[in-house]
């Protein structure tokens, strides 16, 4: 059986172009993943990619490393068995498609990545897939469904709600609203693929919904939320151009009392 370090590897879970996932066992028999990096991948200037992006998942995404070695003829990386694909993050995290085990593997690796060098070039990490699998299928009836969906609901319909939202806000209101997009990720990362978060971006995230919330509630004077127009200026539309002018003193009912537009 191989082993890597003091796991034992002894099922093949997935395969790419630059390594292998194997599902492992330590000398008490737990159960880990091992992500393990294909010597010629290693040779090919992949090892400092493999390293930095176990680094990186370790660091933001929390990804449970137990061990490594990215410095042997072998560069390896493990992780506690969990639901997901474990330490088959670092291969997905360099742009790499996994293969089941019991398929033939994309290829090996071409070139180098980041660079023109090498076999293949720089683009090896995006080519390959293409290469291996061929031109996309002929669309079906889903596929053509699921275009249409992406193309009107999540297209045309959200950005019409969205831009008819913030055409009622102020420009200080629509700017708070930019940290919701992280968090609404974060939230989403959570409730629907189980990802943790720390107790830090927990705080991050309360102090960015907090801000957004408080910048809603006072971005607009209370005089401009009751004329209902949401300006932030007190401008009122002139009844026959439509363009916005300032109230006179009177304020806005005495301005277009008349529907002409002749105050009185």
């Amino acid at each position: 059986m191989q082993t890597v370090g003091p796991y034992a590897l002894h099922r093949k879970l997935s395969s790419c172009e630059l390594g292998e996932v194997w599902a492992a066992r330590d000398a008490a028999e737990r159960p880990f993943t091992v992500a393990v990096l294909a010597p010629a991948a290693a040779e090919g200037g992949w090892r400092e990619a493999f390293a930095a992006a176990a680094n990186t998942l370790a660091r933001s995404d929390g990804l449970p490393i137990t061990g490594a070695n990215h410095t042997g003829p072998v560069p390896w990386v493990a992780c506690a068995a969990e639901q997901g694909a474990g330490a088959a993050h670092v291969f997905l995290a360099l742009g790499q498609r996994l293969v089941p085990a019991g398929e033939p593997p994309a290829g090996g690796p071409r070139g180098r990545p980041g660079g023109g060098g090498g076999r293949g070039g720089g683009g090896a990490g995006v080519r390959g897939p293409f290469l291996a699998e061929g031109a996309p299928p002929a669309l079906d009836a889903p596929a053509v469904g699921g275009y249409v969906y992406l193309a009107m609901v999540n297209t045309a319909v959200a950005y019409g709600l969205w831009f008819r939202g913030i055409g009622r806000l102020t420009a200080t209101q629509v700017t708070l609203l930019g940290p919701l997009s992280p968090l609404t990720a974060a939230v989403i990362g959570w409730a629907a693929l189980g990802e943790s978060l720390t107790a830090l971006q927990l705080v991050g995230m309360a102090l960015a919904f907090g801000a957004t919330l408080a910048g809603q509630l006072t971005g607009v004077p209370a005089r401009d939320r009751d004329r209902g127009g949401g300006l932030g200026t007190g401008a009122v539309p002139c009844p026959r151009s439509g363009i916005l002018k300032d109230p006179p003193p009177g304020g806005t009912r005495a301005a277009s009392a008349d529907p002409r537009g002749d105050a009185r």
